[in-house]
């Protein structure tokens, strides 16, 4: 799908506040609210717009630590097999609400972990997993004092906070 310059400034308006009535972004632009609505629905069905969602504070839920983890995956004769491990050790670490960001690298080898902890020792329980894992060629970590841009990478899941079920309230 082409985005023009129309949808870019839907895009903008909605990324700086997703609550945005669509009544108030066409007043903005100067175009029918029908413009916006049908444009909004064509962004969504062509998966340019993924969804809606709230960004939380990872501190206003006690979440104080955090770390950059680089890990090189390898050890194995055919580097195809690294590769694998690599992809497979990605997507077991995705089910862990603790790991918010993981990329594996341009050599496929490499993956490459943002994690969140409440206290020191959260973040050093899964370090001390990665460590024993025989996969696990090189671990290089970095303890984060400070987000200045890109805290929205750290938000929480909070339905993990409530008994690990779904937030159907």
């Amino acid at each position: 799908m082409a985005i023009d310059d129309l949808d870019r400034k839907i895009l903008c308006l909605l990324q700086q506040n997703a609550r945005t009535p669509f009544t108030k972004i066409a007043e903005k632009l100067s175009i029918p609210d029908t413009t916006i609505h049908f444009r909004v629905k064509k962004l969504v069905e062509n998966g340019v717009i993924k969804g809606y969602t709230v960004l939380i504070s990872p501190q206003s839920l006690g979440y104080n630590y955090v770390s950059l983890i680089k890990l090189r995956i390898g050890g194995h004769i055919v580097e195809d097999m690294s590769i694998k491990k690599a992809e497979q050790l990605a997507k077991r670490l995705k089910s862990d609400e603790r790991v918010r960001f993981i990329a594996l690298g341009q050599q496929k080898t490499m993956v490459y972990l943002i994690l969140i902890g409440r206290n020191a020792e959260e973040v050093s329980d899964i370090i001390r997993k990665l460590k024993n894992d025989p996969d696990v060629q090189e671990l290089i970590m970095w303890n984060i004092s400070k987000v200045i841009k890109g805290e929205e990478l750290l938000s929480p899941l909070i339905f993990q906070d409530v008994g690990g079920e779904n937030c159907n309230v």
